[in-house]
């Protein structure tokens, strides 16, 4: 059953996101059974990523790849709820960015350099 919904809710999100793009419908992607029971489907411009969290609920992950842009909802007990959204183009303007205290990528360009 759970399967079924989230294959429902991935459905009609890429049927709306190709509605109005150069994307033919027959140009879908679905992949079923990734490692974790993560299932997914693409077109050129969204991407979706449905998993089964711990607590019985799924995550739907929605990429907007020409927005630059994501969602994620939480499907519980035939409920769907936006938990995140965030616009990714200033993420990806970034030069670099590393949130766990080791080299910098400048960093390691400039060893290398040194190394060689």
């Amino acid at each position: 059953m759970r399967v079924t919904v989230s294959l429902l809710v991935v459905g009609v999100v890429l049927m709306f996101a190709s509605a109005g793009s150069a994307v033919p419908r027959g140009d879908v992607n679905v992949e079923r059974g990734l490692s974790g029971g993560i299932r997914s489907a693409a077109t050129a411009e969204m991407m979706t990523l449905v998993s089964d969290l711990a607590d019985g609920s799924q995550q739907l992950v929605v990429i907007d790849s020409r927005g630059r842009s994501m969602c994620v909802y939480q499907i519980s007990r035939g409920q769907i709820a936006l938990k995140s959204a965030r616009n990714m183009a200033a993420d990806f303007a970034l030069d670099e960015f590393n949130n766990g205290g080791g080299p910098t990528p400048q960093e390691i360009r400039l060893l290398s350099e040194k190394n060689r």
